[in-house]
């Protein structure tokens, strides 16, 4: 147990894209909210999955991202030193809680007193993730939206059911 002054520090979990290669807003969000946190005394860790299910692309997204890689083939080596630097820094600024996938997460999830969800598309409905909905915290559990936006104006018919029940 963390305490400040003698005063057992509140428990916090925050479920955002926190530990990207190269989304930097998100990741510096991060950082951020997880400085702010600390300096206000609550023990706030970051919920990180190492293998979010990304939903499957288009065939002209699965062209533009073929290009892409041929393009940057010369440069592979300094983006790979560059993505591991900036996940270190991530990990480095974050107190992170690694899940390996959101069934690990749902099986075994933090008890806190506070989850957050928040920032930038965490409520995406097109991109859809369940635990930036908090889908894994407990029914009475407290929970906390900080800056959430969805990142388009329509819910896909086939994520409408889901998406409803989450944000609810």
């Amino acid at each position: 147990k963390r305490t400040f002054k003698g005063v057992e520090m509140k428990k916090i979990v925050v479920s955002t894209f926190n530990n990207s290669k190269n989304n930097y807003g998100g990741v510096f969000q991060a950082c951020a909210l997880s400085k702010t946190l600390n300096d206000m005394h609550y023990d706030a860790k970051f919920i990180t999955l190492e293998n979010r299910k990304i939903p499957q692309k288009t065939l002209l997204g699965k062209g533009k991202d073929i290009v892409r890689k041929i393009i940057k083939l010369p440069y592979k080596r300094k983006i790979k030193i560059k993505e591991e630097s900036f996940q270190k820094f991530a990990k480095k600024t974050q107190n992170q809680l690694v899940f390996r996938d959101i069934r690990q997460l749902n099986e075994n999830p933090p008890i806190v007193d506070v989850y957050i969800s928040g920032s930038d598309q965490v409520w995406n409905a097109v991109s859809f993730h369940e635990d930036l909905f908090l889908s894994y915290a407990p029914e009475n559990g407290k929970k906390i939206s900080y800056a959430a936006s969805m990142g388009n104006e329509r819910v896909p018919v086939q994520n409408k059911e889901k998406f409803t029940h989450y944000i609810s």
